[in-house]
């Protein structure tokens, strides 16, 4: 992840912390649905910034894996708390793990930007022990609907809350879905504009519509559908 890549990741992560209406938090309730016990080795596929793991410290005795394209870790490893080191990895390659590793392995919002999503899961399944979990995080179909009429962008449909049953039951021989529930409200107006322009150039027509939203209405809000699958190997 280069600087830049960084710099607009953080952009974004800043727009749901700072808006977001549900007051969990999409990380600490993944974490919450996850239950890590004691004692577990963990891997987590295309890391980030780490934030999954800045809530709490790791329960005792476990040991965390974190992965990236990366060839430097991508964030401060000291802003967690337990046992954790870095390794850059490229989830669309055979992973680099002998069979039967990790008692979790984690890919949060990463499916969807994979080549081969069948080959990933099946390397994912290799590397689990015999009854290793596997959570997977997406957005459905509507996500951020509202943002998306106005940037033109639309939501990856190669892995989504409404296909990834399907997707992953041919790899996983029990899944289940968990939905998280939220919405951003956007009072400020610079703060969208930024979102947008992580990813691409924003016009001026359509910066004074954000602008005008949030003055006649005093937020411009997003509808937020995402959620986690939880498999059994």
């Amino acid at each position: 992840m280069t600087k830049t890549e960084q710099e607009n990741l953080e952009i974004r992560i800043r727009l749901h912390r700072d808006y977001s209406m549900n007051p969990q938090g999409f990380q600490n309730w993944i974490r919450e649905q996850m239950k890590c016990s004691e004692s577990l080795k963990i891997l987590e596929l295309g890391c980030g910034t780490g934030s999954l793991w800045r809530v709490q410290k790791l329960p005792k005795d476990c040991k965390l894996l974190l992965t990236d394209l990366s060839e430097t870790v991508p964030f401060d490893l000291a802003q967690i708390k337990g046992d954790v080191t870095y390794r850059s990895v490229d989830a669309n390659k055979k992973l680099p793990f002998e069979d039967e590793t990790f008692d979790v392995v984690i890919a949060n919002h990463l499916l969807f930007f994979l080549e081969d999503i069948s080959y990933t899961l099946h390397e994912i399944s290799r590397v689990l022990v015999a009854s290793g979990r596997f959570y997977s995080t997406t957005f459905g179909c509507e996500n951020m609907k509202e943002l998306h009429q106005l940037d033109g962008e639309k939501t990856p449909q190669n892995f989504t809350l409404e296909n990834g049953t399907s997707i992953l039951s041919a790899v996983f021989s029990n899944v289940a879905l968990k939905t998280y529930h939220d919405q951003l409200s956007v009072t400020q107006p610079q703060a969208l504009i930024d979102y947008i322009e992580t990813y691409q150039t924003i016009s001026q027509k359509n910066k004074t519509k954000i602008r005008e939203e949030i003055a006649q209405n005093g937020s411009f809000d997003i509808q937020k559908t995402q959620g986690l699958f939880i498999s059994q190997k």
